[in-house]
């Protein structure tokens, strides 16, 4: 996890940890931007033109366009869940309203990676409190 997902170690440790990318799978939930910039806002983020790069097969979801057991399906059937940045308040909200918040802990167990940048990694600790 990281502030922002483009260092080249936090790249060399991601790709050391799960083994390669380039046959990977991605689930990329871009939705914390959605509330930050607006939707659509995050269809040229450096982090999602970086995921396209290095993992071979990369499926969006926007999580407001979609319905809970289409979304638990397609996080089920990826390597990688990939968190963008954004508002963390508003990712809480969708990862809620579907209980991936209680199905990514179990994804994990299973031997999904997590990759989170900036509110992507915040929605990870015990508190969302920001000073």
């Amino acid at each position: 996890m990281a502030s922002y997902m483009n260092h080249p170690d936090s790249l060399e440790k991601l790709e050391k940890s799960v083994g390669g990318l380039k046959e990977k799978s991605v689930v990329y939930c871009p939705t914390a931007a959605n509330a930050e910039g607006g939707r659509g806002s995050w269809e040229k983020s450096s982090t999602l033109v970086l995921a396209r790069k290095l993992c071979g097969n990369v499926d969006v979801v926007e999580l407001e366009n979609f319905d809970k057991e289409d979304v638990v399906s397609k996080f089920r059937k990826k390597d990688i869940i990939w968190m963008a940045g954004g508002y963390s308040g508003y990712l809480l909200y969708w990862l809620r309203r579907f209980s991936l918040d209680v199905i990514i802990p179990e994804l994990l167990e299973k031997g999904s990676v997590f990759v989170g940048s900036s509110a992507g990694s915040m929605i990870c600790s015990k508190t969302n409190f920001i000073s």
